[in-house]
């Protein structure tokens, strides 16, 4: 590595990462799986390490809807470690983002310099710890690190494609004009894994950026020259190539109509099953995700450009100084364009922000001088002082909150279990920071920083993994689960009746670890056998109960932990089984003779009398 890089300061952010990893590993498990968005990528992940598919893992007989590197990396940490669970299809996001952060730092480190070359070195190291921290505190990049989804790993991708750029050799461009050959082929090898995580937005989207960047840096036509010229890092790109070839042969039409045409271009034309948003969509979305960071970002925009005149040397154009921003700008543009829209979608523009906070924060306490960086610290004296107070509260509030008797109210007896669960595993942990705050209070600005980083982070993960899990334990869809298999023999068929587009019922079918086929509710057509527990909405049953004749053995009725105490249907499902007489679905029918039952308050199911 180049003189350039001798000053990065690596150790600082090793630290501070390693303790930042180690608090969310402790909590990392604790809430289960409650949201399809989740549910969907893990049962990929479960078929895999089950039945050993790496090319084309079905889920339950479908096509998963994004290419496999995601779950082949949560596979093999499953297979590691022992097994699939909750745990282990999210650790794979989590040191995915650990890494992304990072790249992020290096981007700023070398973002700082070229922004502002005159400053010195506190200026720069403020500016790459800054970066990184701001990059885990902002909420949607919090978020989507701890959930089990494939967003961080392409975020990764792209970013590592970013940071190769940043760490191209400077004596190759200085004398050739050149970015140097080993950071071209990096590039293209993140390229390369970003279409194997995301489809061909992870190719696009990073050489998007690098263009713009390009052109505010060097001008489109130099830009245009470098990528055009022949690399040995395009090899890199017949990785995703193959296994698209591949993926067709074991798919066929079917993975033709999911991964190609549903997933790229219906999401960006829009049709029937897309959640088409307004084109402003991403606006508030991005205030939202980057809060507060993205709002600060604005403010600087507006206001930062005063006290240029008093610097000693030149400024730079204001499209280079905000670079990051810009890049912000035109990736939230570009997803506006696509019909289909999801908050996690900006994901990997998210610590663009963090980049441009970061270095235009610490230029404006460089430009400040002496008094202004020790009004910082005295402000961060304080605030740690307050943070740690507010650390043994809450510590105090969660001992008493564990001795109460809060059996007299179902909501609440349903949500203090996993909110003292986090408390517990997170106790010692915050118990720690506390006296790292105290002992931090006089030190130097390194050190109150860094503590008040990990305060803060601890609160974070204390509120939304409690808010998670108590989330997921009111939906209960693994009890949902374990009372469909409740019916069942091991020999037994799992049915599933429903609609292709339906991904309601993937948490439960996470949680039944076993193979589950599945049938369209669509169809004009249905046998019930003997031998198969089949599940299907209450309201797939009352829509045809003029056509519907089954002969029920057994049942259930299975709403989620809160809709039960409540006795709200809305999402009533049925678990059934039926004996050798069953009839059949063909719209000439004879009626139902499933008989109505009462709901369990405590369970949420209800035994179904045979019939």
């Amino acid at each position: 590595m180049s003189t350039l890089w001798t000053k990065f300061p690596l150790q600082r952010l090793c630290a501070g990462l390693l303790t930042y990893l180690a608090m969310q590993v402790l909590v990392l498990g604790i809430p289960t799986i409650s949201g399809s968005s989740e549910a969907r990528e893990s049962l990929v992940v479960d078929v895999i390490v089950r039945d050993g598919t790496w090319v084309l893992p079905l889920r339950n007989g479908i096509v998963p809807s994004k290419p496999p590197l995601y779950h082949w990396l949560a596979a093999s940490l499953s297979i590691v470690l022992g097994g699939v669970d909750e745990f282990t299809v999210r650790l794979n996001s989590q040191l995915a983002g650990a890494l992304v952060m990072v790249f992020v730092a290096l981007v700023a480190y070398r973002f700082a310099l070229l922004a502002n070359p005159t400053l010195g070195e506190g200026y720069r190291r403020r500016a790459t710890l800054g970066a990184a921290a701001v990059t885990s505190m902002t909420y949607g990049f919090y978020v989507m690190a701890n959930q089990a989804m494939v967003d961080m790993v392409f975020a990764l991708c792209v970013w590592g494609a970013l940071a190769s750029l940043a760490l191209a050799s400077e004596s190759a461009w200085d004398t050739r004009r050149r970015i140097s050959g080993g950071a071209k082929c990096a590039f293209f090898l993140f390229c390369a894994l970003g279409v194997l995580a995301r489809g061909p937005l992870g190719g696009i989207l990073p050489v998007i950026l690098a263009v713009v960047a390009g052109c505010l840096s060097i001008g489109l036509r130099a830009t245009i020259q470098e990528l055009l010229r022949p690399s040995l890092g395009w090899a890199f790109m017949l990785l995703p190539v193959a296994w698209y070839y591949f993926a067709y042969r074991q798919g066929g039409a079917a993975f033709i109509e999911r991964q190609i045409l549903f997933e790229n271009l219906q999401r960006f034309s829009g049709g029937e099953h897309i959640n088409t948003e307004r084109w402003w969509f991403y606006i508030p979305s991005f205030l939202r995700t980057t809060f507060p960071w993205g709002a600060l970002m604005l403010l600087l925009a507006v206001w930062g450009g005063r006290g240029t005149k008093t610097l000693s040397y030149p400024t730079l154009p204001w499209p280079r100084r905000w670079l990051p921003a810009v890049l912000c700008g035109v990736g939230v543009t570009l997803f506006s364009f696509s019909s289909g829209k999801r908050h996690s979608y900006l994901l990997p523009l998210l610590p663009l922000t963090a980049v441009q906070v970061g270095v235009e924060v610490s230029r404006l306490f460089e430009l400040g001088g002496e008094s202004a960086r020790q009004s910082l610290l005295r402000a961060g004296r304080k605030l740690l002082l307050f943070n740690t107070s507010a650390v043994v509260l809450l510590l105090g509030v969660g001992a008493i909150v564990s001795g109460l008797d809060y059996s007299f109210s179902p909501p609440i007896a349903l949500a203090l279990p996993s909110l003292l669960q986090v408390l517990e595993r997170f106790g010692s942990i915050m118990i720690l920071l506390v006296a790292a705050g105290s002992l931090a209070i006089r030190s130097s600005h390194t050190g109150v920083f860094l503590t008040l980083w990990l305060q803060l982070i601890s609160l974070l993960t204390l509120v939304t993994t409690s808010g998670t899990a108590i989330k997921a334990h009111y939906k209960g869809f693994d009890e949902m689960a374990s009372e469909w298999t409740r019916l069942s023999d091991p020999s037994d068929d799992l049915v599933v009746i429903k609609h292709p587009f339906d991904e309601y019922f993937d948490p439960m079918l996470f949680y039944v670890r076993r193979p589950v086929r599945v049938v369209s509710s669509e169809l004009q057509s249905f046998t019930c056998r003997p031998g198969a527990v089949y599940l299907a909405r209450r309201q797939w049953i009352d829509l045809r109960r003029q056509a519907l004749e089954l002969s029920i053995t057994r049942g259930v009725v299975i709403r989620e932990r809160l809709l039960a105490s409540t006795n709200d249907d809305r999402r009533d499902i049925v678990a059934f089984r039926c004996d050798e007489g069953a009839g059949g679905l063909d719209g000439n029918g004879a009626g139902s003779r499933m008989k109505e039952a009462s709901l369990s308050t405590r369970k949420g199911y209800a035994e179904m009398p045979a019939t």
